[in-house]
């Protein structure tokens, strides 16, 4: 994977938990309750679907156009974390 300059951007979806990143997330079962953070479903699946959808778009349709980093700013959800080696 091409870095951004010298560091490599990891994304956190603030107040979310495993569970958030599964259908569990829209349609809570209460045995994955515990499991789920506190953010709206709707949000999480929202972020992923934006996030997931641009990532393969750079780099598996190669559209380097595509700026990971000014997607994430538009979710005051997403903590961009810097630094990461």
């Amino acid at each position: 994977m091409r870095k951004y300059g010298w560091w490599i951007p990891r994304f956190n979806i603030k107040n979310s938990d495993h569970m958030n990143f599964s259908d569990y997330s829209i349609y809570p079962v209460p045995a994955a309750k515990p499991l789920l953070g506190s953010i709206e479903g709707g949000k999480a699946i929202e972020i992923m679907n934006v996030m997931v959808l641009n990532f393969f778009d750079k780099y598996l349709k190669e559209k380097h156009n595509i700026d990971l980093i000014k997607k994430a700013e538009l979710f005051s959800e997403i903590e961009i974390a810097k630094n990461i080696k």
